[in-house]
């Protein structure tokens, strides 16, 4: 059975099927009855974000149990509680939670799905100062090259997520400079060109890292989409003026109209973008 790679593919169902069929917990999603001691679960965590990513699947209890779908309580403020258990782990790790979680039939109890995706922080180190990745065996103390090649590889991340920080900054700057004031709406025209080319560099260098962003991803196509927008109605314009016997205030107004409006919802979707960097990936 194919396991699910987002939150939005987990539901009831899926969570029964594997249940029913007894499947064991991999290296990419673990079965739990409840939050475990904060030293167990901060393992798992940082194991998971150290490697390839997961999802905890609360609620569920051992193999060698009966009736294994309990659920927890829906009253718990659950995720605050997850949240409190992983205060030690340096640096902090980024997850979410599936909301709302699935109600199980008949009860009153919900099971809850937490997505710990593969971090650009990485690695992870848990309060006794150890450092796990995730195998299909569990959890496993990494080795002295491995952390060594981890922590190379953080630098290299962070400088990338940093460059795209700045791009996305600087192109905002270029695409504000493109809007003219409204007084001279008729008569001037932004001579700016943005280039999407450095953006599309870097979308190749960081996609390993944010595949799984689906948000990041779309967020970035649509500035690059937009650039590129443009970029062509910019070319359309300069062709436009050219022409005899056409009223250029008319396509100036037009042009620079179109252009305030596409702009402003690219610098939207670019601070949205900046804040993802920030909260997720660590943006300085």
């Amino acid at each position: 059975m194919i396991i699910p790679k987002t939150l939005d593919e987990w539901d009831y169902n899926t969570i029964k099927r594997f249940v029913d069929l007894n499947m064991f917990e991999t290296d990419h999603f673990d079965f739990k009855a409840d939050l475990q001691p904060a030293e167990n679960q901060e393992r798992t965590v940082s194991a998971f974000a150290n490697t390839s990513g997961g999802f905890f699947i609360f609620g569920i209890r051992d193999m060698s149990k009966t009736n294994r779908i309990v659920g927890i309580d829906k009253k718990k403020d659950f995720p605050k509680l997850f949240q409190d258990k992983n205060q030690k782990i340096e640096p902090s790790v980024y997850y979410e939670f599936k909301q709302p979680p699935f109600l199980i039939p008949n009860s009153d109890n919900v099971t809850h799905v937490c997505f710990i995706p593969k971090s650009s922080e990485s690695p992870h180190m848990t309060r006794n100062q150890c450092f796990y990745i995730r195998t299909s065996g569990g959890n496993q103390l990494m080795t002295y090259n491995e952390i060594r090649e981890s922590f190379y590889g953080f630098e290299q991340r962070k400088m990338k997520i940093d460059l795209l920080g700045l791009e996305l900054s600087y192109l905002k700057q270029i695409l504000e400079g493109m809007i003219i004031p409204e007084k001279e709406i008729s008569t001037k025209h932004s001579l700016y060109e943005p280039n999407s080319s450095l953006l599309i560099d870097l979308l190749g260098q960081i996609y390993p890292i944010i595949w799984n962003d689906k948000q990041l991803v779309s967020f970035l196509m649509t500035i690059r989409a937009g650039i590129d927008t443009i970029a062509k109605k910019n070319q359309l314009f300069l062709f436009q003026i050219t022409l005899p016997l056409t009223k250029k205030s008319n396509i100036i107004i037009s042009h620079n109209k179109f252009i305030k409006l596409k702009v402003v919802d690219i610098c939207s979707t670019i601070l949205k973008t900046i804040k993802i960097l920030q909260n997720k990936y660590g943006l300085r």
